[in-house]
């Protein structure tokens, strides 16, 4: 998909006047016209984000990306300014924790583990 330059502008002019990425402007749009779509306001949809966190990786040739699924409730009184500020927030929060281990979190949801049973 390729917008023409004046197009792209508009774009990159509204986003930067919103104080938010072009990516969060044109994920919130994605996320109301899904919204719309399935007449649903609970989307869940996966965003990647970069897996370097260690020093040790920054060297290495791969790829190295964490896909952490995001879900935003879009209510039908919502402005679009209000729920692209509220995106904006919850990817800042993501952002943060995305290098939670996700098998300590396992660890900590399984409360009677058994040995001899897989926790996963």
């Amino acid at each position: 998909m390729s917008f023409d330059e004046e197009l792209s502008s508009a774009l990159m002019e509204t986003s930067i006047t919103h104080n938010v990425s072009l990516f969060t402007f044109l994920f919130a749009s994605f996320k109301i016209l899904i919204s719309k779509i399935t007449y649903q306001e609970k989307i869940h949809i996966g965003v990647p984000f970069n897996g370097r966190h260690h020093f040790d990786l920054e060297g290495m040739i791969g790829f190295f990306v964490n896909i952490l699924p995001l879900t935003s409730s879009l209510k039908k009184e919502m402005t679009f300014l209000e729920y692209l500020n509220e995106l904006k927030e919850l990817l800042f929060k993501v952002h943060e924790i995305q290098v939670f281990d996700f098998f300590e979190l396992l660890n900590d949801m399984v409360y009677n583990r058994k040995e001899y049973q897989n926790p996963y």
